[in-house]
Parts: structure tokens; sequence; C-alpha cells
């Protein structure tokens, strides 16, 4: 008997106080696996560092609300849109050593307080290694009354100095990682004309320089064509101007860039540049020589015909393209617009399209019609189903009857058997006229659908 007692005794520790003393055993160093991490710690706060991003919030202040106040505000917010966000931040090796070990804090904090999940992690040194290896890019926060989720926050105090005509900017970042606030003020003469040009180039010099502690400089491309713009690897923007050429204003930072720039109707160019100081360049984009004579002939004639937002003229039009895809919209009054992407290959030297424009609301009466198809077809198939469901019901009424039948004080056996029969071969007639009904209005949906789009 005591042996019992003493086995439930150590059943019932196992049962319980085991589970209490894992919960509580916690790990010295938190696992963050670069893999798997996301997923365990989906909802912390600091779940981006793991793609290498620093998330930040960025505060604008000023002293009064005067017309010269709120052009600074203005301009110092859009500068801090356009220029911080997506940025790199240096840090040093041992800034980056703090922030690691704050955030690994953070994550234990977390833990314990969410013990019943996140009492599993193992320590992994990808995560610090890509941490230590990577650029740390700048993210917006989303959140611009709550810092508590920020790693990096940014304070602008502007204010205008009427008597002496200067603009006074005292700039404020915090790194919470480290508890380190770095100050530093800065001044521009205010001049109401070359205004926003000024204070631009001030930020992308010092400011900018201050807050992503690195130094910056103001690079103007000199373009002859629209094109695209892609610097070290990504693309910036695609660039479109009234005239040409024109230039586009860009701020890179210290040391070697690769700079890109392309459109498809001309030849890439590609070139290092080595930025120490501001710096211009002229990019003479060469247009590719058109191959093909591309006839476009519309039924009713005389459609307008815009070749990539250009007009061209009335059809039918002939236009010699170059080698790629080239976007026509075709519109003619009472009709509906049309748009066109017309493919030229390396070798094709002529092409003629055949374009039929549609009545207006022609595009309202086929999807309308299409409908009618598609409840049709789905009317069809329910009631198909009806039959289904009276030869199921058959087979268990001629299945019943026939258990039955052998019994011999059972006097009309075979009415069951022959109402299930009928049942049954109704039922699989109704469900096979009913699904083939269906499946040929699919098959008009279906015809109808291609003709159109073609």
């Amino acid at each position: 008997m005591k042996k019992i007692y003493f086995f439930y005794f150590v059943f019932i520790f196992m049962l319980i106080v085991l589970p209490c003393m894992s919960i509580n055993a916690y790990p010295d160093m938190i696992t963050i696996d670069h893999q798997s991490a996301k997923a365990q710690v989906a909802v912390f706060p600091f779940k981006y560092l793991f793609e290498n991003k620093l998330q930040y919030n960025a505060k604008v202040t000023g002293f009064d609300g005067s017309n010269e106040n709120k052009f600074i505000e203005t301009a110092l917010i859009f500068l801090i849109d356009k220029y911080i966000e997506g940025n790199e931040l240096k840090l040093s090796v041992r800034e980056r050593e703090q922030l690691f070990n704050f955030f690994i804090l953070k994550v234990q904090n977390f833990a314990l307080k969410n013990r019943s999940t996140f009492n599993d992690f193992s320590f992994s040194e990808s995560f610090k290694e890509n941490l230590f290896s990577k650029p740390l890019i700048l993210s917006k926060s989303q959140k611009d009354n709550d810092d508590s989720s920020d790693i990096i926050n940014f304070k602008f105090i502007y204010r205008y100095i009427a008597e002496k005509r200067l603009i006074q900017i005292d700039c404020e970042s915090k790194n919470n990682f480290s508890d380190i606030v770095e100050l530093k003020t800065f001044y521009l003469p205010y001049n109401y004309i070359t205004f926003y040009a000024d204070i631009e180039k001030l930020f992308i010099h010092d400011i900018l320089s201050f807050v992503l502690k690195q130094n910056f400089y103001l690079v103007e491309l000199n373009i002859n064509h629209p094109a695209f713009i892609e610097i070290d690897g990504k693309i910036v923007t695609f660039f479109e101007s009234e005239s040409y050429p024109s230039t586009y204003l860009v701020s890179l930072s210290e040391g070697t860039h690769n700079i890109k720039i392309f459109a498809e109707d001309a030849n890439t160019i590609e070139q290092k540049l080595k930025v120490e100081k501001d710096t211009r360049l002229n990019f003479e984009l060469q247009l590719k020589e058109a191959n093909c004579q591309v006839t476009i002939i519309t039924f009713p004639s005389s459609a307008q015909i815009k070749f990539e937002n250009n007009y061209l003229g009335n059809s039918p039009v002939r236009i010699n393209l170059y080698e790629g895809n080239h976007f026509f919209v075709i519109s003619l009054k009472g009709y509906e617009s049309k748009e066109l992407l017309v493919s030229v290959g390396k070798e094709e030297k002529e092409k003629t399209l055949y374009i039929y424009l549609m009545p207006e609301k022609t595009t309202d009466f086929y999807i309308n019609y299409s409908k009618q198809m598609i409840d049709r077809s789905y009317d069809y198939f329910w009631t198909g189903c009806i039959g289904l469901m009276t030869s199921i019901l058959g087979y268990f009424i001629y299945d019943y009857s026939f258990q039955i039948a052998i019994n011999p004080d059972y006097t009309y056996p075979y009415f069951g058997l022959i109402l299930g029969s009928g049942m049954i071969v109704s039922g699989i007639v109704f469900f096979a006229i009913f699904e083939i009904l269906s499946l040929d209005q699919l098959i008009k949906y279906y015809d109808y659908i291609r003709y159109y789009i073609t």
C-alpha cells in the first residue's frame, strides 16, 4: 500500500511541479534564428531588424506660424521624406554591438512576459553576423506619436530670425539603443527667390550628413531623353521633363556608386562614379534605330491613334518602330477606346495590324450577356442535382424493398423494387440532360469571351 502511495506521489510531482520548473527555466541567451524567428516573434516591435532596417521617427516643430516658418516646415518635411528614408545609417562596430545587445535585451524581456510560448529560444550567430555585415537602412515609422518601437529619433526645430534674415535649424539625433543624443545647429541666409534650392543644398550637404553620420554630396544628372535612373542596383526614378536636356538632382554618399541610365527606345549607359564633392554628369542617350514599319488600320477608319501618349494622327497610320514593346491607344467618338500593345521583333521589317472598334456600351452588353450564360449554367447544374438526389433516394427504396422481399409475410415486394428502379433511371436521365445543358452553356461562355477578347 505504501508503494502505491509513493508512486502516486511521484506521478503528481511530475505532473505539476516539473512543468512549472520548465516554464521558469529560461536560457541566458535567447536564440534569433534568421529563418524561424520571424514567425516566432511576429508581434515583437523590432522584428524589422531581421531585414537590416532601422525604424526611425522624425518630428518637425517651429516657433510661430509666420509665412516664412510655414515655408520652412513644408520644405523640411518634404526633404526628410525624400532623402532620409531608404538611406543607410553609418554605425561604428561599437554602436552595432550596442544595437545588438539592445535587441537581445528587448527579446528577452518580451519572452519573459510571454513565457508560456517564448521559452525555447537558442542562440544563433547568423543574426549577429548579418547585422554586422550588411548596411542598415532607415525605414520611416508608421506611428508618428509613438517612439516606443523606434530605434532612431530625429527632431528638427526651425526658426526664422527676421532681424538677421536667417533660418536657424536645430537638429537632434537620438539612438535609443545607446541613449546617445547628438545636437547641431545650422544657419541659412533667407532668400525668397532661391529659398527651396538653398535649403535643399543645406539639407544634403550638412543636415543629411549629420543625421546619417557620413558625407553627402549633390550630384546633377543632365539627361537628353526621358529615362529610368538606377543607382547601385536600385531604380531611383523615371525622369521625365517638359524640355530636354534637363537636370535631375540626387544626393549620394561619399564613395563609389554605379549609375545606370536606360530607356526602352535608347541604348543603356552605365558608369562608375566616385563621389568626393558636388558633381555634374552629362548623359547623351543614343536612340535605337527603327527597323520595322508598322501600319495600323482601324474599322471604322479615321480613329485617333496615340503612341506612348503622343498623338500620331487618324488611322490608317504608319510609324517606324525599334525592337521591343510599344503601347498605343486608339479612340473614336461613339466607339470604345482600345489599348494596344505591339511587339516588334529584331528581324521584323514590316507589320500590319487590323483593329476593330466596338460601339459604346458593347463591353457592358458582353458582361451582362456572359453573366446570363453563367447564371443559366448554374441553374442547369443545380436542377440536374435534383435528378441525382432522386436517383440516390430511389437506390435506398430499391435496396430496402429488396431486403424485405425475401420475407414471405410481405405480400407485394415488387412495388418498391419497381418504384426504386424507376426513380434511379429517371433521376440519372434527368441529371445527365441538365448537366449537358450546363456544360453547353459553359462552352458557349468560353467561346463568347474568347471571341470578344481577341
